[in-house]
């Protein structure tokens, strides 16, 4: 695959696909080279660069698409670098979004959902579609992680989604009756705030890895309506407020648990806010 750049724009080239994507150069034959232009590597697909001075490369529809294993990280990093993301038209099986490299020319990354992935989206203003999974996430946390998958990112925090079962810490041990079937337990419920907290402010790049999480207070805390064995829920972690003191990171929190009745209809069945403070590593 051939891209087009202006003549003379190597370096820059090299800075935004090598320095911001990862991409990995490879050598032009020797014949070649007076051309100008570069080869770049993506796996195993070769990925080329040819100059030529041309009007209306930002206007054009054509593009390179990259799958990647993880759209989130990819997205931090172009915006990192200052790169305007533009949400692409979502597809069934893909969550994708745009942007213009450097140049005009139009790129798209997209990543493959899983199947847990795949479970309904709630429908939240301004919410992007994410995609990892519980294994990826517990790799940010510090105990493995409760929630199936991270669904969703807003502007201030991010949607999680879990099905309730037998398995979950202390749903076998309650006791039940007709009325008051096996269902999430309180304790759980505090449990997944707080791994909420964790995830949210790593996946938002506010703490790093080794650092320490500790609830200091709940507020408001409000059970509405228990959550069945079976059933989906999912929960919104939102930072409310974040300020560093000294080596600590204080956040105040809020967060928010809701599940779909058999009609489609939003049921909540908890919400609170949190004040916690992170620790770097000792």
């Amino acid at each position: 695959m051939q891209v087009s750049v202006p003549v003379g724009s190597e370096d820059a080239v090299r800075a935004f696909y090598c320095g911001v994507l990862g991409l990995e150069e490879v050598e032009k034959p020797e014949v070649l080279r007076p051309r100008g232009g570069l080869w770049l590597v993506v796996g195993d697909r070769a990925l080329h660069f040819g100059t030529e001075d041309v009007a209306g490369r930002a206007a054009s529809k054509r593009h390179v698409a990259f799958r990647v294993p993880d759209l989130a990280a990819v997205r931090r990093r172009l915006e990192d670098a200052g790169v305007a993301v533009v949400e692409g038209i979502q597809i069934p099986a893909f969550v994708r979004f745009e942007c213009r490299d450097p140049f005009g020319n139009r790129l798209e990354f997209l990543q493959a959902l899983s199947a847990t992935a795949t479970m309904p989206r709630p429908e939240i203003p301004g919410m992007r579609p994410l995609a990892i999974s519980r294994e990826a996430l517990d790799a940010l946390a510090q105990a493995p992680v409760h929630f199936d998958a991270l669904v969703g990112e807003t502007e201030a925090g991010c949607v999680f989604v879990k099905t309730v079962s037998m398995e979950d810490p202390g749903v076998a041990a309650q006791r039940v009756t007709p009325a008051w079937p096996h269902h999430l337990p309180g304790e759980l419920v505090i449990a997944l705030t707080g791994q909420g907290g964790i995830l949210t402010m790593r996946h938002k790049g506010h703490v790093e890895d080794g650092w320490r999480g500790h609830g200091v207070r709940i507020d408001g805390a409000r059970f509405s309506t228990a959550v069945l064995v079976g059933e989906t829920f999912f929960t919104l972690a939102e930072i409310l407020r974040i300020r560093r003191i000294r080596d600590s990171v204080h956040v105040r929190f809020r967060f928010r648990m809701w599940k779909h009745h058999a009609d489609g209809h939003e049921v909540e069945t908890y919400r609170s806010q949190q004040d916690a403070i992170f620790f770097p590593p000792a």
